[in-house]
């Protein structure tokens, strides 16, 4: 082991660990999955919102959805706890990523009511958010790797851990509050 590289995780902090970093991973599945479905809305109506009232409504409600997953992602992974010792930087970096997430689906929601109500959204403001959350997950990913590394898994069972965490998120019941 060279002399700055990170030690090996092992017994019981290794279980401590994983089972952080799965429900860690479940957080980042269900992100994904939210990110997913509003993104898919912008496709079918973001061309169309300024001039169709249906369309606006559903990028409104798909800008609602995601500032309300936004903020369940940020409770969720508060709930998480005090993360290991080993996972600290990147309990944080993603608290901070998640944190310029739920802002910048904030600011898009204001400005997609905005646009809504006939107003001009602010739209600099929304992309200065996005740059913010960007770099937050750049960081978050890093640290995450630099984690990762120190638990010393095989791609197979990263792989698996990957995909039981998207099979939870396919099944999350979580369901936005109607406004």
């Amino acid at each position: 082991m060279g002399l700055f590289s990170a030690p090996k995780i092992q017994g019981a902090e290794l279980k401590e660990c994983l089972s952080y970093y799965n429900a860690q991973l479940r957080i980042g599945a269900f992100q994904t999955r939210e990110a997913d479905l509003h993104n898919e809305t912008m496709v079918k109506y973001i061309e169309s919102a300024e001039e169709s009232r249906l369309a606006a409504r559903e990028v409104a409600k798909a800008a609602n959805r995601l500032s309300q997953a936004a903020a369940e992602i940020l409770r969720r992974h508060k709930q998480l706890g005090r993360p290991p010792n080993a996972a600290q930087a990147m309990h944080s970096a993603w608290y901070g990523a998640y944190s310029a997430y739920a802002n910048w689906a904030s600011a898009t929601l204001a400005a997609t009511e905005a646009m809504l109500n006939g107003m001009k959204p602010n739209r600099m403001y929304v992309q200065q958010l996005l740059k913010e959350f960007n770099r937050w997950w750049r960081r978050a990913n890093d640290e995450e790797k630099k984690f990762v590394k120190q638990l010393k898994v095989d791609s197979y069972e990263y792989q698996n851990m990957l995909d039981r965490a998207t099979s939870d998120a396919a099944v999350d019941s979580w369901k936005p509050e109607q406004k």
